[in-house]
């Protein structure tokens, strides 16, 4: 058995948490179209407007990731939380992997905040 460290990432977003929930499935999905994803892994959970969780298959790794995304309410908007499970083997890309989700979260809430005022 594999063992794990979770890498989580958190930002506020200014829409309601199902608008976020969308937004995630829309990613995931164009990411795995144009095959930035590896392998096209599975969805696990899928409970809108409040967690989706996948696997996510990065091109140097030998087994798919775990990564859950939460949504919790908060006035105005919402939280969103992305965490993936990451072998102990590539520890040494945690913070690369904090970095990359905070910087496609940025993108996200750009997007999202300039839908919400067009």
């Amino acid at each position: 058995m594999s063992r794990t460290i979770d890498v989580s990432t958190i930002r506020h977003l200014p829409v309601p948490a199902e608008h976020a929930f969308d937004a995630c499935l829309a990613a995931i999905a164009q990411r795995r179209a144009v095959g930035q994803e590896r392998d096209q892994g599975a969805y696990l959970i899928v409970d809108r407007p409040y967690c989706v969780a996948f696997e996510w298959h990065a091109a140097n790794a030998a087994r798919a990731d775990v990564v859950t995304v939460a949504l919790i309410d908060a006035d105005p908007g919402c939280k969103i939380k992305v965490t993936q499970q990451l072998d102990v083997e590539h520890a040494s890309d945690a913070e690369r992997v904090r970095k990359d989700w905070a910087r496609m979260l940025g993108g996200m809430s750009r997007a999202l905040r300039a839908r919400a005022c067009a």
